[in-house]
């Protein structure tokens, strides 16, 4: 489970800022971002059970973000980790190249997923459950939960869409997508009702005594360039941001 935050064009000279919360269980080891790859050259955090990333984006701009879809059954063995895709699409030459590594697969032979792929001015999302389907991403902000983009089944969709409301009117867009990374707001089960679902996993920061929010990434982009990365290598709710942006675009 994820959630990442996507404002599309800002301002005229800001295309995009993503904000993305990476929700994992606990003992899952993980890298935390770093230079991946040199040709191309790749941002990313790494998963070190099954070799993938979450996340990673291009000096040039270029980004795949990725969320897992929840399906009845539990993550297939036999099926190829998500993860693994997320770097294959880092590699494309661009949104087309992406588009184009999609859809040779006449079905999906990943676990089911969510994934947002392209340049900041140039960029679409992707499902992946049984065949992989792909569509485009709407002016402003949206929300790609564990589900369809801005999907009216996730709470959370709502919920970020109302605090971004509410606090764009007094501060930037970026404080703003912080404290809604930071959310942790959750409607309780009052009836004390079995739920496959548990309710915590509903707030956009999650904390669960074995899975919740590992880390968070708040990232600005110019038309072919990041334009500033910040990081919280845990729930943001109580772990600062630092700024990475040199690991990726080093002062000239």
């Amino acid at each position: 489970m994820c959630t990442i935050l996507i404002l599309s064009r800002p301002t005229s000279s800001q295309p995009l800022i993503l904000g993305a919360n990476r929700d994992e269980f606990y003992e899952r080891p993980t890298a935390a971002p770093a230079m991946i790859s040199q040709s191309p050259p790749i941002f990313a955090g790494r998963d070190l059970r099954a070799g993938g990333t979450w996340f990673g984006v291009r000096p040039d701009g270029f980004f795949v973000a990725l969320t897992n879809q929840p399906d009845d059954t539990a993550s297939s063995p036999d099926r190829i980790s998500r993860g693994t895709l997320v770097v294959e699409l880092l590699a494309a030459a661009d949104a087309d190249s992406a588009r184009r590594v999609l859809s040779k697969f006449k079905t999906n032979p990943y676990n089911r997923f969510n994934l947002l792929v392209g340049y900041p001015d140039d960029f679409f999302v992707a499902y992946g459950r049984d065949l992989i389907t792909q569509d485009s991403v709407p002016v402003g902000l949206s929300i790609l939960g564990n589900g369809r983009l801005n999907s009216p089944d996730l709470s959370k969709v709502s919920r970020a869409r109302d605090l971004y409301r509410q606090r764009c009117l007094v501060e930037p867009p970026t404080h703003a997508m912080k404290a809604i990374l930071a959310d942790v707001f959750f409607t309780p089960d009052e009836d004390n009702t079995l739920s496959v679902r548990p309710p915590a996993l509903d707030a956009i920061c999650v904390r669960t005594p074995v899975y919740g929010t590992r880390s968070s990434a708040l990232v600005t982009f110019g038309r072919r360039r990041v334009d500033s990365y910040l990081y919280a290598d845990g729930p943001p709710d109580e772990t600062p941001f630092e700024d990475v942006t040199g690991q990726i675009r080093p002062a000239q």
